[in-house]
């Protein structure tokens, strides 16, 4: 469906193996955010990475104490809080209200 715009949350830290993989998903994260700016508006980037970051390090207690990998209940109270921020900004409107002017725009009358 070309008219849909799709969401795409930054890959967020892991609690285990931080500096191992910290490379790998700082260079994923910018890829996708680069990828999401050349669609013109068709999928938008929520740097959700940052919200679990504190002086420069993953929040241990927002993951599960189990494999540091899965979020637990603040965790995920944090994604959310993250989702509903770049939902009530009115960046996601604007997205779309531009990529609707640039469509009517091309139409032939």
């Amino acid at each position: 469906n070309s008219g849909a715009v799709l969401l795409f949350s930054s890959i967020i830290p892991r609690l285990s193996e931080y500096e191992r993989f910290k490379p790998y998903i700082y260079g994923i994260n910018f890829a996708l955010e680069k990828w999401c700016a050349k669609t013109k508006g068709n999928c938008i980037f929520i740097p959700t990475f940052r919200c679990f970051l504190e002086c420069g390090r993953p929040m241990a207690e927002l993951y599960s104490g189990r494999d540091g990998l899965h979020l637990n209940g603040a965790g995920t109270d944090i994604l959310e809080a993250c989702f509903q921020q770049a939902l009530s900004t009115g960046y996601l409107v604007r997205r779309l209200h531009t990529k609707r002017i640039r469509k009517l725009a091309a139409l032939p009358y």
